[in-house]
């Protein structure tokens, strides 16, 4: 009986393990997702981006591209996306709301820096 009760912790010590690994992906693929159009630029930059961007291997774009992908996981992750609890709907509307959060800071600090 102990070596059952054993196993069976095993067991949902590795299921953990596993939702836990499946929800990081999760949000790293919905991030992508909310980033593409940045990722897109800087693809760009790397083909077809001007001769100083290239040499210095597109910094602002990846840069920008690096922010935006930090600010999507700390977003998604902090309003719950991909939890258990969460049906799709759910998520596709917090998946919205953090695009929408992004173009909205991004749309500000774009107005700081004119």
């Amino acid at each position: 009986k102990l070596k059952q009760q054993r196993l069976a912790t095993r067991e949902k010590i590795k299921e953990i393990g596993q939702d836990f690994w499946d929800r990081k992906k999760e949000i790293y693929d919905a991030t992508l997702i909310n980033c593409s159009e940045v990722h897109t630029e800087l693809q760009d930059c790397f083909k077809k981006g001007k001769l100083w961007d290239r040499l210095t291997l597109c910094t602002n774009m990846r840069d920008k591209f690096w922010s935006c992908m930090d600010q999507q996981k700390k977003l998604l992750n902090d309003m719950g996306y991909g939890s258990p609890l969460k049906t799709e709907a759910e998520n596709e509307e917090i998946l919205h709301k953090a695009d929408i959060h992004y173009r909205q800071t991004n749309d500000k600090d774009k107005d700081k820096a004119t």
